[in-house]
């Protein structure tokens, strides 16, 4: 057991006497003594108590061990013997365990009873004894192992006592290290904010001092500096950082404050007086001729913008008044600009209609009056050429040759500029774009470039106007529709323009006034944001004359104007010029457009209710345009409403740059239904309906012939017009070949009469015979179809003689009453249409009644032969 290291319970005392005595009692030839057999049973059960209690401890750790071995041995030994059995220990051979016999021993107190048999023999005793003896040995080496072990153990604990003292004693020396490390770093933090604290009271007293402390430096420059470079601009900001240090509560209560805030005051006044007389200056320079305002602005005031900053920090009176001096002087600047650039322009003026002139008033017609539809559309009247070759005119009269005295006149529709040198004189675009009314006048803000004798007022325009007085066609746009399209081009400079004697419809002055005005106040918008900080305001200060004379002049205008193609050219682009403000989110023109708004719509609703109001006039009484029986050719009433309705259609069209117009629309409405009814009524005064017919045809094929040339021919006018051409041409058809071929066309509709009657009365199966014959015949079947064949016989035969001259006759009708060819070609078509309808209607009813008949009917292949002949093109 002691070698697998088990560690056993120690010995009991009894034992251990027992194995200290040695084997002299074991070995003593004798039997014990009663003592000592009580001794050694005491000792015995002693042994056989320790073993038991160590027994399974002992056997597991040696495998079965030497012990078990042994009393194995004695078990055996026991079992071989015959026993006698006793009469107080059970059976014979019966031998307890030691644990049994022990705590029977223990249970019993029989300390002193024998602990084998009496009866056992020396075989048996000698086998105990020798067990006893070897348990003994292993309990005495058990023993003696574990008194080494405690005395190893008690060593080990001397040492490891001494290691435990040496351990407190580092523990507390390692205590006491820590608490000095404590006290140190609690020294070195407190040093640390004691250093922090002074650093933070030197460099706060270091910038008190500097800031309260004003260097001879900076009160020279401000005093005797030059205000504008550098160096004025650093000593301001430094007497600002000063000014503003004074406000704080440290610098108040500072000892030093109110020895240093009157130098500070002081020289704050000194340099605001500086600043705003350098300022002042600086805008006097705007009032001065030939200054290029563009340069005055960006290049001094917005590089000087610091100034009016310091201004507006330390003096806002002061900031207020440069502001108001400054909206002072632009202000007078772009009105008088502003006068020259627009009375300048009404100076070139181009007029056109008369007061009360209508589209049946009296005048020259659009176009020659003999030459038809063509003539009204391409060969009107000599057309006249601006600088860029754009043809003009669009129909009227030629002008009168110019004074010897008098440039060149060039009239120009669109409102562009136009110079006699070509390209160059063109000015620069950009310029006229962006710059303002100074653009418009020779690149910059400068009169410079404006004519000498310009007029500045309304009376010395139009007296100017009057005496170069160029005509415009009435009711005709021609090339004035393309202001539409030019409504974001570069204003007309007004030098250039006076220069080539350019003449301008008032829609191209007012689409280069309105571009000026928008341009300028983009540009004063962005300056004022820039430099003022502005957030809209003081735009309407600026505008507020130059608004007012420019609505008095579209005022004046509209109530002396009969154009009313200027008047609705003027609207269109007064309305697209506000809609790109809007897009560029600058509102302060807004009730300007308004006004120019209120003041030509109304003008623009009374011309076109006073041509509305002519036309019904004239259906009413239609005697004095009545032109006679014998012409049938577009009136001048056709040709003006005509153009009136393209230009109102063309005005509207987004392909043109318009918009739609409810006025417009409205009016289209009522002037194309007065004027059918105006053409009603004078076609009633011919004698003839084909003549009826042929003016109807003319006078629409005229319509639509301006409808085509303005490229608005798809719109309801124009379906409406072609609608009631189609049909005027069909009934004219019929009028024309009732007159030349009359018994055939009788023929046939009788044939068809009699059938639609025969179907009507439920007869339509019967005799085909009868549905040939007319109303009219009564009696027999035989007599009535011999007469009715004859009849039909003598028209076929009658036709075929007849139908070749027929079809030239008719031909050249067309041709004398029909000046238009594409009008013309379109009636021929229509009648050899026609002809050749009746024709296949009349074949098809000989070849149902009168199939004999059918035989002497012309073909109708040469019919169309002979169409061909005419002109290949109309087959």
């Amino acid at each position: 057991m002691a070698a697998a290291g088990a560690a056993a319970p120690p010995l009991p005392h009894t034992f251990g006497g027992l194995v200290d005595q040695g084997p002299s009692t074991a070995t003593a030839g004798a039997p014990p003594d009663e003592a000592a057999v009580d001794v050694e049973s005491a000792a015995e059960l002693e042994l056989w108590a320790w073993l038991a209690t160590d027994s399974a401890g002992a056997l597991s750790a040696d495998g079965g061990g030497r012990a078990a071995a042994e009393w194995a041995a004695v078990e055996a030994a026991v079992a071989e013997l015959p026993h006698a059995p006793a009469a107080d220990d059970g059976p014979v051979g019966a031998v307890a365990p030691p644990g049994e016999k022990g705590a029977a021993g223990h249970r019993g107190g029989d300390i002193g009873g024998s602990v084998l048999p009496p009866r056992l023999d020396d075989v048996e005793e000698g086998a105990y004894h020798a067990a006893v003896d070897a348990a003994a040995a292993v309990a005495s080496a058990e023993v003696a192992g574990l008194h080494q072990l405690s005395t190893t153990l008690s060593a080990h604990d001397a040492v490891l006592a001494a290691g435990e003292a040496t351990l407190r004693d580092v523990d507390a020396r390692l205590g006491a290290l820590v608490a000095e490390i404590t006290r140190v770093r609690s020294g070195v933090a407190s040093a640390a904010s004691r250093v922090a604290a002074r650093s933070a009271a030197e460099a706060h007293i270091s910038a008190f001092v500097n800031e309260i402390v004003l260097s001879p430096a900076l009160v020279r420059h401000i005093v005797d500096g030059s205000v504008g470079d550098a160096a004025y601009e650093r000593a301001l900001g430094q007497l600002s950082k000063k000014a503003a240090f004074l406000t704080l509560a440290d610098a108040r209560d500072a000892a030093s404050y109110a020895d240093v805030r009157p130098t500070v005051v002081g020289l704050l006044v000194k340099a605001v007086a500086k600043v705003r007389q350098f300022l002042v200056d600086k805008i006097d320079l705007l009032q001065r001729p030939n200054t290029n305002v563009t340069i005055v602005k960006d290049s001094v005031l917005a590089r000087h913008k610091y100034l009016l900053e310091f201004l507006q920090d330390h003096s806002s009176a002061s900031f207020n008044d440069v502001r108001d001096m400054y909206v002072r002087t632009m202000n007078e600047l772009i009105y008088t600009l502003f006068r020259k650039y627009l009375f300048g322009l009404l100076a070139l003026e181009a007029t056109a209609g008369t007061a009360g002139e209508t589209v049946v008033s009296a005048g020259p017609a659009v176009g020659s009056v003999g030459g038809g539809v063509a003539g009204s559309v391409s060969t009107a009247a000599p057309s006249r050429l601006s600088f860029f070759g754009l043809s003009l005119g669009g129909g009227s009269a030629p002008e009168p040759p110019p004074p010897p005295s008098t440039p060149p006149t060039t009239v120009h529709g669109g409102g562009r500029m136009a110079g006699s040198g070509g390209g160059g004189n063109r000015g620069d675009s950009s310029n006229g774009s962006s710059g303002g009314v100074g653009s418009a006048v020779g690149g910059g803000i400068t009169t410079a470039l404006m004519p000498a004798s310009s007029p500045t007022t309304p009376a010395a325009a139009a007296a100017a106007a009057a005496a170069r007085r160029v005509a415009l066609p009435s009711f005709t746009a021609g090339d004035r529709l393309s202001v539409l399209s030019e409504v974001d081009q570069p204003a007309v400079v007004l030098a250039v323009a006076a220069a080539a004697s350019q003449r301008l419809p008032f829609e191209a002055i007012q689409r280069s006034v309105g571009k000026m005005l928008a341009e300028t106040c983009t540009s004063e918008h962005l300056f004022c944001v820039q430099l003022f900080g502005d957030d809209g305001r003081m735009l309407p200060l600026f505008f507020r004359r130059v608004l007012s004379m420019l609505v008095d002049a579209v005022r004046r205008y509209a109530a002396s104007s009969s154009d009313v193609v200027g008047v609705l050219l003027t609207l269109v682009v007064a309305r697209a010029q506000r809609v790109a403000m809007r897009a560029r989110r600058i509102d302060a023109l807004d009730a300007y457009y308004g006004s120019v708004d209120g003041a030509l719509r109304p003008a623009l609703t009374a011309l076109l209710a006073a041509n509305t109001s002519a036309l019904a006039a004239a259906a009413r009484s239609p005697r004095p345009l009545f032109p006679g029986d014998e012409d049938t050719r577009p009136t001048a009433a056709t040709r003006r409403t005509a153009e009136l309705t393209a230009t109102l259609l063309a005005a509207i069209s987004p392909s043109t740059g318009g918009a739609p117009d409810v006025t417009v629309d409205g009016a289209l409405r009522r002037l194309r239904a007065e004027f059918v009814a105006l053409l009603n009524s004078l076609a009633a005064l011919y004698s003839t309906p084909k003549r009826r017919f042929v003016f109807l045809i003319n006078n629409l094929d005229a319509v639509l012939a301006v409808l085509t040339a303005r490229a608005v021919e798809h719109t309801d006018d124009g379906a409406f017009y072609a609608t009631l051409l189609n049909s005027h041409v069909g009934s004219y058809v019929e009028h024309e070949l009732a007159d030349h071929f009359p018994d055939m066309l009788a023929l046939v509709r009788d044939a068809e009469r009699s059938a639609r009657a025969a179907a009507r009365s439920g007869t339509a199966g019967g005799n085909g015979s009868r549905q040939a014959l007319p109303p009219s015949a009564s009696g027999g079947a035989a007599p009535t179809r011999s007469r009715d064949e004859a009849r039909t016989r003598a028209v076929v035969r009658d036709f075929g003689r007849n139908w070749r001259a027929g079809l030239a006759h008719m031909r050249a009708a067309v041709l004398r009453l029909f000046p238009s060819f594409t009008n013309g070609a379109r009636v021929l078509a229509a009648l050899c249409d026609g002809l050749l309808s009746y024709h296949r209607r009349c074949e098809g009813h000989l070849d149902t009644n009168f199939p004999a008949v059918k035989a002497e009917l012309v073909a109708a292949t040469a019919i169309r032969y002979e169409i061909r002949q005419y002109d290949d093109g109309l087959a």
